[in-house]
């Protein structure tokens, strides 16, 4: 039983990684999306 439990939380605790990473690479997606935009409009 304590192994589910292990497991379980593990697979929680990966899955909300999984999901902030998601996050911080859309994050930065926008964020590079807007320097190259701002780029551009400087040239």
């Amino acid at each position: 039983i304590p192994v589910l439990v292990l497991s379980a939380c593990y697979g929680l605790i990966s899955f909300k990684i999984w999901q902030n990473l998601k996050l911080l690479i859309s994050k930065a997606k926008i964020r590079t999306i807007k320097m190259t935009f701002i780029i551009v409009l400087a040239f």
